[in-house]
């Protein structure tokens, strides 16, 4: 960092210092060159002077430098070593084995709804990936304990209470934006074909997937419009979000055309099957 810090100091003392060379250059001499500038440069040259002494690190550097001089005062022993990321991965990992151990031993009814919503195979692994990013989440937080009690809470709401909460336009929001991305994907790829005159191989697109996704599109609209309950949109939706596989095989007088653009139509299709399979797996588990 220290490093980083002179190289930037440098860099600004030689464009001053150039400046101020031109200057001379051309005839004006110092009293072209202005109190400020000159005050600036004597400013750097002290900065990088003292830069060697400076105690320059990152935030947890020096609260590990101010624990271990001050040890006394807060009961710690002066050794005290920072856990490196290596270390601290594993020590996770054994933590959350145990953890899952004692869980399934137990088999609590809290853990088997736990088990139940998001790994119906009894596998653990979804649900280690789970708990490792609301533990990451957490840890960004200011006050992790205070906003899990308020997330908490927030779920802790009759039918009634949820249909208008946040979390429930939260939700419809996910589900818009998904059909959207979706969309958008699907649209983009039967544009560029069309754009290449392969008419044939954009209409089956056109058919097969785009036209799923805007009948949804229109079926969610619908269903906003009437104000249905969350529940209700969810339950009429589902059946609409579904895609057929369009077979996309270029014929000989296509391929020329085709080939070019090729990789970037299986991106788009592909990009937009993975947004409606994940779409599919939030609405089943709600639904559930």
């Amino acid at each position: 960092m220290k490093e980083k810090i002179r190289k930037s100091l440098s860099q600004e003392l030689k464009t001053l210092q150039e400046e101020q060379r031109g200057l001379s250059k051309g005839g004006q001499g110092a009293s072209g060159f202005d109190d400020e500038a000159r005050e600036k440069i004597k400013y750097i040259k002290a900065q990088l002077s003292d830069l060697p002494q400076a105690d320059i690190c990152t935030f947890h550097a020096f609260a590990l430098t101010v624990i271990r001089r001050f040890f006394y005062l807060i009961d710690i022993e002066p050794g005290l070593a920072i856990c490196d990321e290596v270390s601290a991965t594993l020590i996770q990992q054994d933590m959350m084995d145990e953890l899952i151990d004692d869980e399934f031993e137990n088999f609590q009814d809290d853990f088997k709804a736990l088990m139940d919503a998001q790994s119906s195979d009894r596998n653990p692994n979804k649900v280690r990936d789970l708990i490792f990013k609301l533990y990451t989440h957490l840890m960004a937080m200011p006050y992790p304990q205070a906003w899990m009690d308020e997330v908490l809470e927030s779920l802790s709401l009759s039918d009634a209470e949820f249909e208008n909460s946040v979390l429930a336009r939260e939700y419809l929001d996910y589900i818009s934006e998904s059909l959207e991305n979706a969309y958008t994907s699907l649209d983009s790829a039967v544009e560029n074909l069309r754009a290449e005159e392969l008419e044939r191989m954009a209409t089956l697109i056109e058919d097969a997937e785009l036209s799923k996704i805007r009948d949804a599109r229109r079926r969610l609209a619908e269903l906003k419009a009437e104000a249905k309950p969350l529940g209700v949109i969810i339950e009429k939706l589902a059946p609409c979000i579904v895609l057929e596989n369009a077979q996309l095989r270029a014929k000989k007088a296509e391929k020329d055309a085709y080939e070019p653009i090729k990789g970037m139509i299986k991106d788009l299709r592909e990009s937009a099957k993975a947004e409606i399979k994940e779409l599919q797996s939030e609405l089943f588990r709600y639904k559930s």
